[in-house]
């Protein structure tokens, strides 16, 4: 299991890198930042 923060998640890019990451089976989103 890879662990990911994401630094600026914000707009259409961040949403879709987050629907991405929360969908594949071995990440751990842990934490999200908009700025």
């Amino acid at each position: 299991m890879t662990t990911v923060a994401v630094v600026g998640a914000s707009g259409y890019v961040g949403g879709e890198l987050l629907r991405l990451l929360y969908r594949h089976p071995k990440v751990r989103v842990t934490a999200v930042t908009s700025e």
